[in-house]
């Protein structure tokens, strides 16, 4: 969803500026990032045994955690 209107081959005003505004908090922003860092690197190649799987879910602020969810459900990361 981020990157699609991002793309040189269409019109889209955010591909001929080349940004994307998003309208979240900047919380909420920051922990999308995180997870994309965070699954890029676990789905990448090499073993990654014993990672905990809690790493990442403990750093979200139960305050976050509604909105990130509906954040990543838009962004379709």
């Amino acid at each position: 969803m981020v990157s699609e209107p991002l793309h040189t081959t269409g019109s889209f005003r955010e591909a001929i500026a080349n940004t994307c505004p998003i309208s979240e908090r900047a919380a909420v922003v920051e922990k999308v990032c995180e997870y994309m860092s965070f699954k890029a690197y676990y789905e990448g190649p090499g073993s990654k045994e014993g990672v905990d799987v809690n790493e990442f879910t403990e750093r979200i602020p139960p305050e976050v955690a509604l909105e990130l969810l509906l954040a990543a459900d838009y962004l379709e990361v």
